[in-house]
């Protein structure tokens, strides 16, 4: 029991935090219905959805001549259904058109109805991906779920009916409970879903590659499968020609954070690239991507060198996998270049270092206490930009938060590995 008790800490205000959460969505959604007209899933999800629902699919993407996403018919037939939505904002799709039909159903309510349901969604996906994680550790389910209201990206996810958690941390999870079963290949499978937001797709391929760099390949053969599966399904299940149009429109994603046309919120960015990037003119702005993305694989390469040197360790294996899980997650806001705050609930996995007993004890306690103050301090950064308010160089504290934290986690799992091996050694 006594060392259940400091969970009291963790679980009471979150249970309270919960209140005020369910509170904060019924607000948003219903007080003011076209307040959600500005919703990430309103201007996007939901208006994919019609179009998919009515079969106009050729709308969802720039035709090929296209210089940009505001004079696209998806951005004219956002303006006509959202009359709330403002004159300057420029919408656009930029997910696979296979997304487009698992919005469909939800498109023929009214857009705060279809919010409300979508947001219901993505809490009961939460709340699956928490059983899931649970039953790879020592962790109560819903411990881990009440922890989540404690991380604020997750919140943020909810409110604002983002994808991260149904297209990003339920797959994660779900591939992370196969893999603890002793199931790589359908963990790798189950990762694979990950391309459903494609800039969560790097996290499984760190693991899948660490895995492989020490002659274990069916997490690799089982992400290969799943790609192929998924990529049949967007040539299936479409009209001809949609794929590919997804294909084209992904060199104006890129634009959406190196032009200052879209109003991207600099102070949410949770990307090194594109935060340095937005920090130049926009005409240097395209001399300076192959560098800053070339410095972002350095890192993912780092990051997959040392993971393969956790693998290789005498840790045992639940904690070895954790360590390489936590890590993988963990380069990606340095990595990426398309990340924004409410991506970071991919982070939420590391619940599991929080909550759990082993993680509680030397060696792996610098472990957890690296994982104490990323979190609050990824909480102190939305109260600080919310209420005192943001600034220009506001989003580099957060990168600087991210950059110094993960780093040390980094150097701590590198070490714990390592003195595992001594340890190892000195027993034989």
């Amino acid at each position: 029991m006594a060392a259940r008790r400091p969970l009291v800490t963790w679980i009471d205000p979150a249970r309270l935090l919960s209140v005020m959460f369910l509170a904060t969505i019924l607000y948003a959604d219903f007080a003011d219905p076209g307040l959600m007209h500005s919703s990430d899933y309103v201007s996007s999800f939901y208006v994919a959805g019609r179009l998919a629902a009515t079969g106009e699919f050729d709308r969802l993407y720039p035709a090929p001549d296209a210089t940009s996403f505001r004079d696209s018919p998806f951005n004219d037939l956002a303006h006509r259904l959202l009359p709330r939505l403002p004159p300057r904002t420029t919408t656009s799709f930029m997910y696979p058109p296979i997304v487009a039909w698992i919005f469909a159903p939800l498109s023929v309510v009214p857009p705060h109805v279809s919010v409300l349901l979508w947001q219901v969604i993505s809490v009961a996906a939460l709340g699956l991906a928490c059983l899931l994680l649970s039953r790879s550790s020592d962790v109560r389910a819903h411990d881990l779920f009440f922890l989540s209201f404690l991380f604020f990206p997750t919140f943020i996810t909810v409110v604002i009916g983002q994808a991260g958690i149904l297209f990003g941390l339920l797959p994660l999870s779900i591939g992370y409970w196969l893999l603890s079963r002793e199931s790589p290949l359908a963990a790798g499978f189950a990762w694979a879903a990950l391309a459903l937001k494609p800039q969560f797709l790097a996290v499984a391929g760190i693991i899948s590659l660490a895995y492989a760099l020490t002659g274990r390949i069916r997490v690799l053969s089982g992400m290969i499968l799943g790609l192929c599966a998924w990529l049949s399904l967007n040539y299936f299940l479409v009209p001809e020609g949609m794929f590919a149009a997804w294909i084209r429109s992904l060199r104006w994603t890129d634009a959406i954070f190196s032009s200052d046309e879209y109003r991207v919120p600099v102070h949410l960015l949770a990307s090194i690239p594109a935060d340095v990037m937005m920090r130049f003119p926009p005409e240097a702005r395209a001399s300076l991507k192959p560098v800053l993305y070339g410095l972002s694989a350095s890192l993912g390469l780092f990051a997959l060198w040392q993971c393969r040197k956790i693998l290789r360790s005498r840790l045992p294996r639940d904690v070895g996998q954790l360590a390489v899980f936590a890590t993988s997650l963990a380069i990606l806001p340095l990595t990426s270049p398309h990340l924004l705050y409410y991506d970071l609930v991919t982070l939420f996995p590391m619940g599991l270092i929080l909550l759990g007993k082993q993680w509680s004890q030397p060696p792996l306690e610098g472990l957890r206490r690296m994982v104490v103050v990323s979190w609050s301090s990824i909480g102190v950064y939305l109260l600080f930009a919310s209420f005192v308010g943001h600034f220009s160089p506001t989003s580099l504290i957060l990168l600087l938060i991210l950059l110094a934290a993960w780093t040390l986690f980094l150097q701590k799992a590198v070490q714990v590995s390592t003195m595992a091996v001594w340890a190892a050694a000195d027993r034989d």
